[in-house]
């Protein structure tokens, strides 16, 4: 599945602020940085940063491998030699195909896997041993997620399912389908806890992540 069908696929939902040609991979670096470490400032920042968030690592080492993929076929091979390494030095597997907004958050980022097909919005949180995959075997069919949302440790979020924006999933929930805007779901299967529609998250809020995760608290 190339690029521009990714793309595609992530318009349906609803972010038209995902991370598309129009927005530079700096931006999303950046945006990147201060989700996972909100304290950083200058040059001192970004050094504290690559030598010890592993979060911010994981993700720049996908956004690297995303990038390569996108220039074309000859550029496969490397992608996947650095979503390879992503596994090796930090126990994440992102497919380098992930579309995935600006500003994500991997405060524990172990035992992460993200298939190739989901679809990521910008300012999401994402705790360890998290899945976002597909739901047997067929055709590929993954999960597209909106912005601001937090999936807490052990979450599986599988099938070809929306998560609106904003949307907290407990930890260790089974999400197999379709959650509607500002909910907050836990268990297996997820059931709902509670709706809050046009209410807005801290980090949404903010708009950059630098408030951690909503409500400050884990389900």
């Amino acid at each position: 599945m190339n690029d521009e069908r990714l793309e595609e696929r992530a318009s349906t939902i609803r972010p038209a602020t995902l991370l598309t040609r129009s927005k530079s991979l700096l931006h999303a670096v950046k945006a990147d940085l201060r989700a996972n470490v909100p304290d950083a400032r200058g040059l001192y920042g970004w050094a504290w940063s690559l030598a010890f968030s592993q979060g911010f690592q994981a993700v720049l080492v996908h956004r690297a491998a995303h990038s390569l993929l996108k220039r074309g076929s000859g550029f496969k091979f490397l992608a996947r030699v650095l979503s390879s390494s992503n596994a090796k030095l930090f126990g994440v597997y992102i497919d380098p195909e992930v579309l995935i907004g600006p500003g994500l958050a991997m405060p524990h980022p172990v035992g992460i896997v993200i298939g190739m097909g989901a679809v990521i919005g910008e300012r999401a949180t994402i705790y360890q041993n998290v899945t976002i995959g597909q739901a047997g075997k067929g055709e590929p069919r993954y999960p597209r997620l909106g912005n601001c949302v937090t999936l807490y440790t052990g979450a599986v979020v599988i099938g070809d399912i929306d998560v609106g924006d904003e949307v907290v999933v407990g930890a260790n929930s089974v999400v197999l389908h379709s959650v509607s805007r500002g909910q907050h779901v836990a268990g297996a299967p997820a059931r709902s806890l509670s709706s809050r529609p046009g209410t807005t998250t801290r980090r949404a809020r903010a708009g950059d992540g630098s408030d951690g995760p909503p409500n400050g608290r884990a389900l």
